[in-house]
């Protein structure tokens, strides 16, 4: 990303949206749009449950049958 003919790092640009997203969150916006870091520590404490596992699992086996269906499927015909 180039500004005023600097070249900024690649990484620069999700920085910069994650602190906007940061500082709209600590607004009158917060019911609408909640702060980065508030739903940061949301997905640790969300990640350690049974149940995410548990869902987690599903869509891994749902993604499973799909690819694989996806490749039996197309293979024969290219």
């Amino acid at each position: 990303m180039n500004i005023g003919g600097y070249r900024l790092p690649v990484f620069s640009s999700l920085i910069l949206w994650a602190i906007l997203w940061e500082i709209l969150g600590h607004t009158e916006a917060k019911l609408i749009l909640p702060p980065l870091s508030a739903i940061s520590l949301r997905i640790v404490e969300i990640v350690q449950t049974k149940s995410f596992m548990v869902a987690l699992g599903i869509t891994g086996k749902a993604f499973l049958i799909g690819n694989l269906s996806l490749f039996v499927s197309v293979f024969p015909l290219g």
